[in-house]
């Protein structure tokens, strides 16, 4: 009963963003999300009103631990057990 308890709460509260990626460092692993504005990078040789700012740019690290609650869970319940 432990184990099933303990996984009916993390499944609820783990955070998951359907992208199955763990958060690993780097800038690999940030949230693009869909495109924020049509003007050219800062690389490229246009008037400035035409540049994006990038700080205008919200980057969120992807986050998804589905599946921890699956290998807890067991090793909970055998702890319990014994």
């Amino acid at each position: 009963i432990g184990g099933s308890v303990l996984r009916l709460v993390l499944e609820f509260s783990l955070p998951k963003d359907s992208f199955l990626i763990l958060p690993f460092p780097g800038d690999e692993f940030l949230d693009y999300g869909p495109v924020s504005t049509d003007k050219f990078p800062q690389f490229i040789d246009v008037p400035a009103k035409d540049q994006w700012d990038p700080s205008t740019c919200k980057q969120e690290r992807l986050e998804d631990w589905t599946g921890l609650d699956s290998l807890i869970s067991p090793i909970v319940s055998l702890v319990i057990f014994a």
